[in-house]
């Protein structure tokens, strides 16, 4: 059984211009991923490039603080345990539909690469090797 996803109305991305290192600590990123490695490694490297960075290693957590403050990136792990990517996407988008919603995955597959394309998020796909990883961009003109 083939099942067709309905489309979203699409928002257009906003072209974004460098950030100057004084506003960088006024961007507020978070990071769910339930890898804690990856999840640190993200936090260290925006941290260090000054931005305001919150991390989560539960879907629950991360939906509850998705819900209590808006973000304006968002990092989601597309296969969380409790709570799913897709549900943090739109619960993200839902929250502050601004936001740049950024999907890491290592396991892409057609049916959630379309799914999270349609919500218009970011897409990464990790691999073992760095020259394979690829991504896309939903909205119009990806």
């Amino acid at each position: 059984m083939i099942r067709t996803l309905a489309p979203l109305p699409a928002r257009r991305m906003p072209s974004l211009p460098p950030v100057d290192s004084a506003s960088r600590s006024s961007i507020r990123i978070l990071v769910v991923d339930d890898e804690r490695t990856l999840r640190e490694s993200c936090n260290s490297v925006l941290q260090a490039e000054g931005y305001n960075v919150v991390v989560c290693g539960r879907g629950n957590e991360a939906r509850d603080t998705l819900r209590r403050r808006p973000f304006d990136i968002t990092l989601v792990d597309w296969f969380m345990g409790e709570v799913p990517g897709s549900e943090l996407l739109h619960t993200a988008l839902g929250t502050n539909p601004g936001t740049i919603v950024i999907i890491m995955t290592g396991n892409p597959s057609v049916a959630s690469s379309l799914e999270a394309l349609q919500a218009e998020a970011v897409l990464r796909y990790a691999a073992a090797d760095p020259g394979r990883a690829r991504g896309a961009r939903g909205g119009r003109g990806a």
